[in-house]
Formats: structure tokens, sequence, C-alpha cells
């Protein structure tokens, strides 16, 4: 009979899962009134006699069982959590990163166009200092200072072709 063979396929799983704590429609009710009329829970005995295993196992051992499926959930749980935070720290580490890079970069570049710009100006000073020091170029020194004159702006006078 395939129902009946159903039947005690699923009790006898349900009870096992039900006895060391896991997921089970089977109830203490349900294995109370099952063992009222005598179900077998076992057919024969364990293939290892040796084995000190208990069938059904007693109360004490389904709460240990039960302890230690809490514990392995409240585990992963925490092994989740740290793995998510582990993530976005790192995910903000890369961030901080690339920004250090890019400020690297434009700082690099800046400085090679101030670099650039310095050596434009020594070679116009350059430039200047060899116009002043031609013979072709007459020197005029300004001593005195005055703010409200125009002929402040350099100390040196050029002769006007």
């Amino acid at each position: 009979n395939k129902q009946l063979y159903s039947f005690v396929y699923h009790a006898r799983s349900d009870y096992a899962k039900f006895c060391v704590g896991k997921r089970s429609p089977m109830t203490q009710e349900k294995a109370d009134l099952l063992n009222e009329i005598g179900f077998a829970w076992r057919l024969r005995e364990p293939r290892f006699p040796k084995s000190k295993r208990k069938w059904p196992p007693e109360d004490e051992e389904i709460d240990q069982g039960k302890e230690l499926q809490r514990k392995a959930a409240k585990l992963r749980r925490e092994a989740r959590d740290a793995t998510y935070e582990y993530k976005i720290a790192q995910n903000e580490a890369d961030k901080v990163a690339a920004e250090a890079a890019r400020l690297e970069a434009i700082a690099a570049e800046k400085d090679s166009l101030a670099k650039t710009k310095w050596k434009e100006a020594n070679d116009i000073g350059d430039q200047a200092i060899a116009a002043m020091s031609s013979p072709s170029c007459k020197k005029k020194k300004i001593t005195t200072f005055d703010p409200d004159t125009d002929n402040n702006d350099n100390d040196w006078a050029f002769p006007e072709n």
C-alpha cells in the first residue's frame, strides 16, 4: 500500500528531524499518539551495533541539539553580518584609494605646469638680463621713489627706437 508506506516513511523522517531540533511537522502530541498505538519508529537495530547512539534520543539530548542549532544559526548570522561590514569597509577603502590617486595625478599635473611656468619665467628673466647688459641699452637708475608718478614701475629705462 503506497499511502501507508508514504505515511510511515514521512512519520519516521519527521520524527527524526523533530528529535534533533530541526523544523518538522511532527509535534510532541503527534509522537505521543503514535507511541500510544505502538508505532515502530525503527524496524531493525542500527547497522553498527557498537554504536552508543540511542533511539529515540533522550529529552536532554534533544535540548542540547536544539541549543546547538540556535548557536549555529547565531554564528551564521554574525558571519554574514561581518562579511557584509567587511565588504562595505573594503568598498570605502577602494573609494579613498581612488580619490587619493586622482588627487596625486592632479598634483603631479599642477607640479609639472608650475615647473614649466618657472622655466618660462627664468628664460624671460635671462633674456631681460641679456638685453640690459647689451651695449645698446642705456641704463638710467631711478634713485627716488614717488608713489604718485608712473616711472616707478621698473628700475630700468630702455631707449625708444
